[in-house]
């Protein structure tokens, strides 16, 4: 279980990677339509916004996907000390 989603974060961040080549992209073509003085089209810069919501989102969502790793690896630590001290106290007693 863990390594499906190991493997499921590590496709999130490829893609939010991806997703970041896109967006810069987008800039790089909109900043030399600029300094070209071209104005593009309803179509161009609809597809640009695209790019530029979809790097948002998926940078989004690794962020929160880290956060949730980070959030179960505490608590799967906090869980392995309290067993070690729960097992010691009890090696104590005997």
């Amino acid at each position: 279980m863990k390594k499906d989603s190991r493997v499921n974060f590590m496709q999130k961040q490829v893609i939010a990677k991806n997703a970041e080549a896109g967006y810069k992209t987008a800039l790089k073509i909109e900043q030399q339509a600029k300094e070209a003085g071209i104005s593009l089209d309803k179509d161009a810069m609809r597809r640009l916004e695209k790019i530029k919501s979809r790097y948002i989102e998926a940078a989004k969502k690794a962020e929160f996907q880290k956060f949730q790793s980070d959030q179960a690896h505490k608590t799967n630590k906090q869980k392995a000390e309290a067993f070690r001290s729960g097992a010691t106290a009890a090696a104590k007693k005997q």
